[in-house]
């Protein structure tokens, strides 16, 4: 799996599917992900206009930002 995520990161079109697996061995060694707080980390992320653009979003024509595909 870590072999497959690395392979992927050079790859235009990125898709791992991981969540579900993730999910069932974190459910089977009974890890509870509930009550984490989420709040810092989402403060601390800033999206600017040269990380949208890395993201393959653009500005159209009406100031919005739209994906690219």
């Amino acid at each position: 799996m870590i072999r497959n995520m690395i392979m992927e990161h050079n790859q235009k079109q990125k898709s791992l599917f991981y969540g579900q697996y993730l999910t069932f061995i974190f459910k089977h060694f009974e890890i509870l992900l509930t009550g984490m707080d989420r709040t810092l980390y989402s403060q601390l992320i800033e999206i600017d206009n040269i990380t949208l653009s890395k993201m393959k979003y653009m500005l159209n024509e009406d100031g919005v930002w739209v994906s690219k595909n």
